[in-house]
Formats: structure tokens, C-alpha cells, sequence
């Protein structure tokens, strides 16, 4: 993607939304990799694409930030999506309807806690 006027579109848009807030580009970020997988892509394959798209000294963080910042994005993203086996697995042996149920029911909660302190802990060490 780099070099192409889809990836250096995206690039304007994350540099763009660094700047104005720190927290804005960390929620954006794991919010995109989230509905990313929820389309049935793979967190590695979004989270690669947007590495190569990210440079940490250009959004005025460390590479360590963004790091972490993948990281919780992937996370999420893998526990939440529906197509994610161990999802489909419970949803199964559990009756619930569907993978996204299963995640949502299961995990919610968990997961919106996770979020809210790993973006504040993002920001602040940021």
C-alpha cells in the first residue's frame, strides 16, 4: 500500500487526526481494526498495512506507543470478531445465535474496560 494514493490517503488522514489529538488517532486506529475484522479480514493483515503507513516520529509519538497501540487493537479486534474460531466455537456449543453475540455477551464488558485503560494509559505515556 505504500506509495499508493489509497495508503497515502490514509497517512494524510492519521497524521492528520495525531495532531489535532492523540486519543483521537489511538480510538481511530483500534476502531479501524476492528471493523476491519469484523468484515472477516485478519487482524495481521490490517495491522501491517497500517504499519507501513505510520511513521512514529511524523504522528509525534515513540515506536514504542504505537506498538502498543497495534497491539490493543489486535487484541480486541481478535476477541471480538465473529469469524474468529474460538467465537464460532462458543457460539456453537453455547446456543447463542451467532460469533458476534458470542463475543459482545462474553466479553463485552471486559473488552470496553480494556479499551477505555489501555487508550488512557496509550495517551498518557504518550
Amino acid at each position: 500500500m505504500q506509495g499508493t494514493s489509497l495508503g497515502n490517503g490514509i497517512k494524510w488522514v492519521l497524521e492528520g487526526l495525531a495532531h489535532q489529538s492523540f486519543l483521537l488517532f489511538a480510538i481511530s486506529v483500534v476502531f479501524i481494526i476492528i471493523a476491519v475484522t469484523f468484515v472477516g479480514i485478519h487482524p495481521m493483515v490490517i495491522v501491517t498495512a497500517l504499519v507501513t503507513q505510520m511513521n512514529a516520529h511524523e504522528l509525534g509519538t515513540t515506536n514504542h506507543v504505537l506498538a502498543v497501540l497495534l497491539m490493543l487493537g489486535w487484541s480486541i479486534s481478535s476477541v471480538l470478531s465473529p469469524v474468529n474460531p474460538l467465537n464460532m466455537l462458543v457460539s456453537r456449543l453455547s446456543g447463542v445465535a451467532t460469533g458476534i453475540e458470542a463475543g459482545f455477551r462474553a466479553n463485552g464488558i471486559h473488552l470496553t474496560v480494556v479499551a477505555i485503560i489501555g487508550l488512557l494509559i496509550i495517551t498518557w505515556i504518550h
